[in-house]
This record gives structure tokens, sequence and C-alpha cells, in this order.
């Protein structure tokens, strides 16, 4: 079986199977309707995107489908949840791929059109696990996350 080691220095490794992730159910929460915010950089709760989890760990994929005005109003991501003894978090916005260890925003300056989110954590506790996300720059212009936008998560050690 082979391991996928994921994380980083503050977090330590966390350990998933190939078969974990390919054997065990996902559910998938898809965006019924487009989102927008103008005129704030103050990170809002998106109005569909989360998850009730328990304690535990879990796989966590996101699209997100974004429209920003220009690249003055750009975009931030980021999650809100329970307490978690780990977290591995990489994301990618075009071509470009960073690696955080928490659930805080991710500030992209350009204007962009897709965000891709994934996550191992391992929760110590239960609550809700939910996007955020707002302008980078505060614009007039409407920044949107699309109907259409995704996210699946995936219990790994039930």
């Amino acid at each position: 079986m082979a391991i996928v080691s994921v994380g980083g220095p503050s977090t330590g490794p966390i350990e998933v199977s190939w078969t974990d992730l390919l054997d065990k159910p996902y559910d998938e929460i898809i965006k019924p309707s487009t989102e927008s915010v103008s005129s704030t950089t103050t990170p809002q709760n998106d109005d569909h995107l989360l998850y009730s989890v328990e304690s535990g760990k879990y796989h966590v994929e996101a699209f997100l489908s974004v429209a920003t005005p220009n690249a003055t109003a750009g975009f931030r991501v980021g999650w809100t949840g329970p307490a978690a003894n780990s977290i591995a978090r990489h994301n990618v916005i075009g071509t470009t791929v960073n690696s955080l260890n928490s659930l805080s925003n991710v500030t992209l300056g350009a204007a962009v059109r897709f965000v891709k989110e994934e996550m191992t954590i391992d929760f110590s506790a239960s609550g809700t696990l939910q996007l955020q996300w707002a302008q980078n720059g505060s614009d007039g212009g409407q920044t949107q996350v699309r109907a259409g936008s995704w996210m699946r998560v995936r219990r790994l050690d039930a």
C-alpha cells in the first residue's frame, strides 16, 4: 500500500494511503447560485460551501469558479472550522501553488478565474468546516464565486 505523506514543518506529516482516498465515499456540495461581494476585504462565510465534521481525519477538495472585476479587487480565500491536530493545505491558482498549514486566508493579488483547494485535516473537535472569501483589495466591482463551484469531503478514518 502506497502512503502519501503531506504536511509541513509546523504540522508534521499526515499519512494517507491511496486506498483511503480511492475506496472511501465522499459527500459533494455543489453551489446552486452565484454569490457576490463588492467594496470589502472582510472574509465572509460562503452561503453554500460548508460541511459538518466530527473529530477525525478528512480529505477536502474544493474547486471555485471565481470572477473578479480587475486585478485590484483580486480574491482571498480561507476556511473556518473546529480545532485540528494537524492541517495540510494546498491551493492552485492558475499555475501558482501555495502550501499552507492553517485554515487562514490566502491573498491572491491578481484577477483570477479558478481556485483549487485541497486539504487533509485531522480535526480534534466537531463543528462546521466553512469556506470564507472576499476581495483582496476593496473595489466597487463585484467579485463572485459562481454557481457550480463545489467541495468534496471524504472521511478517512471511519
